[in-house]
This record gives structure tokens, C-alpha cells and sequence, in this order.
């Protein structure tokens, strides 16, 4: 049998398995790169439909461990094709992800989880690369 302890303070929640500490994120997010902080589910809702397929797509394809995904024109259907490049652009501004490289995305751990026991680790790559 394990034994799981929880701390919590306003701004830092952690659970303790055993001797390892493991972040736990909140799901506040900094939409739009400004000072305010707000439910990150708030922000979803806001997306439009365009913006919320492009979203759940990567999401769909991220990797589990690190939240990064590999996404481009190739992945979207005739329709959304000709979006790509502005709603990339939307997603960015939103403070959702994060663009790598050409095609190579980084998706805010706020937003959607990687694996727990990856979570500060991306969280800190997202932070480094200018994510809010």
C-alpha cells in the first residue's frame, strides 16, 4: 500500500508518492500573454471552431511525455488548408502553444497535460521558450 500526502498553497499544489514529489498543475493560464490569470477551460470556450480543430488535433498527436507535436498543412483536410497559417497564428497569440520550429509546436501544459511525472519538466521548457 502507498502512502500519498498532499500539500497546497494558493499558488503550489504537490503530491507526494513514496519519497517523489510531483508538481500538480493548476489549469491557469495567462491567455494572451497578459498578467491576468484565468481558468484554462475559459479560454477553450472562447476558440472558434477552426481554432478548436487545429487545438484537439495536435492535442490528438502531441507526445504523452513532452507536449510537443509535429503538425502541418499535411494533417488537415482541403477545407481547413487554407486556415492554417492564421489559425497557427491565433493559437500563439493565445498563449496555447508555442511554435519550436517549422512545423514543431510545444502545446501549453496548462491547457492540456503531459504525463504527470512530466509536467515541471515541460512546464519549464514552456516558460524557457517565452510561453506564459
Amino acid at each position: 500500500m502507498a502512502i500519498v500526502q498532499a500539500s497546497y498553497d494558493v499558488d503550489n499544489i504537490e503530491v507526494t508518492f513514496g519519497k517523489k514529489r510531483y508538481p500538480v498543475p493548476t489549469y491557469w493560464c495567462s491567455p494572451n500573454g497578459s498578467k491576468r490569470m484565468t481558468d484554462s477551460r475559459t479560454v477553450l470556450m472562447t476558440l472558434t471552431q477552426s481554432e478548436a480543430w487545429f487545438f484537439w488535433n495536435m492535442d490528438m498527436k502531441k507526445d504523452p511525455e513532452t507536449n510537443e507535436v509535429m503538425f502541418s498543412r499535411t494533417n488537415c483536410p482541403k477545407e481547413k488548408v487554407n486556415y492554417y497559417t492564421q489559425v497557427v497564428k491565433n493559437l500563439v497569440d493565445k498563449n496555447m502553444i508555442l511554435r519550436i520550429k517549422q512545423n514543431n509546436y510545444l502545446i501549453n501544459p496548462n491547457m492540456t497535460m503531459p504525463k504527470f511525472e512530466h509536467y515541471e519538466k515541460v512546464k519549464n521548457k514552456w516558460l524557457s521558450l517565452g510561453g506564459k
